[in-house]
């Protein structure tokens, strides 16, 4: 505002006070004087008044001082920054800027003075009703000259559009332009969150586990491989098994057959177990026996031998590991005996990987040990799985 208070000073000097010619010249051309008067009519075209002519200087040189001060390179830029200054400047400015000027005018035009004063009166009420009636309000205002300060051209409003970005190819794919939204001056100015959709996440994948060759390949390397020792010594009682170990009348064979009882099985109303190396189903328990993983006199031959008998007694009846005991056909069981991989596999294929992990997992529990031929034949179902 420091050009305008500058121009407003300097009006006193550039506005020299209007004189009426003395009475006694009235009537007659006054050298100098701004609007003569003719006592008869000439020939040829009317001439116009000199006061019709134009506007005088002093409103010429404010006209000029506040249009180079209020417009900068943009029209809209420049009345942006006017219209955003409070109300009693922009009445200053409308006031001085045009109606003193007219009303200069109409003092020097006596031929039409009732109506050049009546119009510019007129003229006058407008202006100063302008800032405070008509013209965007402040707000807006300040938005549309943040618009444009970032460009020059003048871009006339369009209704906003949705359009959705397309790409052509072999060319780049521009981002949306955004129009800066404005609210009508009869409702108060709202700024509206970006509308985003919210992006698409995928769950985690959760860890999935391990596969069978992949535990059966890590248990194979950490397996003790040495010979196995002769029977020499071995006696099933040595391994009491089947005990009460929490005393509730349910031994471990009891135990098992309840843990391993199936509410559904194929074939089965009431369901029932299944046994996993031949696949055979039923629900008479005692068609099934409870088979030691790694069979007593296999573990004895491996460093069971070693034992006292607590420690043989608890890997009888080792509820705490569900591998180390199995409910099965007791054809399969009596199949399998006390052998080993080598010369044993389940009938069941499909249960072979499992069988070799679960059999290697319980010997690296207890500490026994591996015999060359047993690993080989470890190490080619791993390797098969």
């Amino acid at each position: 505002m420091q050009p305008l208070e500058k121009a407003l000073r300097q009006l006193p000097q550039q506005m020299p006070m209007y004189r009426h010619p003395p009475r006694a010249a009235r009537g007659r051309a006054v050298p100098g004087q701004a609007c003569t008067t003719r006592a008869a009519p000439q020939r040829g075209p009317p001439v116009q008044p000199r006061c019709m002519l134009g506007s005088p200087d002093t409103a010429s040189n404010l006209i000029e001082t506040t249009t180079e001060l209020l417009v900068s390179k943009s029209p809209a830029a420049g009345w942006a920054n006017f219209r955003s200054q409070p109300a009693f400047v922009q009445g200053l400015v409308w006031v001085f800027a045009l109606p003193v000027a007219v009303w200069l005018w109409a003092s020097a035009c006596r031929s039409a003075r009732a109506a050049a004063f009546c119009f510019a009166a007129i003229l006058t009420l407008g202006c100063l009703a302008i800032p405070f009636l008509g013209g965007p309000t402040e707000e807006s205002v300040r938005t549309t000259a943040a618009g444009n300060s970032t460009s020059d051209q003048t871009i006339s409003p369009q209704p906003p559009k949705t359009t959705s970005p397309t790409s052509t190819p072999g060319q780049p794919t521009a981002a949306p332009a955004t129009t800066p939204l404005t609210v009508p001056p009869t409702s108060p100015l709202a700024t509206l969150p970006p509308v985003t959709s919210p992006p698409i996440m995928s769950p985690p994948a959760a860890d999935s586990p391990p596969t069978q060759s992949g535990n059966a390949a890590q248990l194979l390397s950490q397996v003790s491989v040495r010979d196995e020792t002769s029977d020499s010594g071995y006696d099933r009682d040595l391994f009491n098994h089947w005990i009460d170990a929490n005393g509730d009348g349910c031994d471990t064979r009891c135990e098992v057959l309840k843990v391993e009882r199936l509410p559904s099985v194929a074939g089965l109303s009431n369901g029932g177990w299944l046994s996993l190396y031949d696949g055979k189903v039923t629900d008479n328990p005692s068609e099934f026996d409870i088979d030691h993983l790694v069979a007593l006199g296999e573990a004895w031959r491996s460093g069971a031998s070693e034992w006292d008998g607590a420690r043989r007694q608890a890997f009888a009846n080792d509820l705490d590991d569900p591998r180390a005991l199995i409910a099965v056909s007791a054809s399969s069981n009596r199949s399998k005996s006390d052998r080993d991989p080598s010369s044993w596999q389940p009938p069941d294929k499909a249960y072979w990987c499992t069988y070799v992990t679960d059999w290697m997992a319980v010997k690296l529990k207890w500490g026994l040990a591996v015999d060359p031929i047993e690993f080989t034949a470890l190490q080619s179902i791993v390797e098969a799985c």
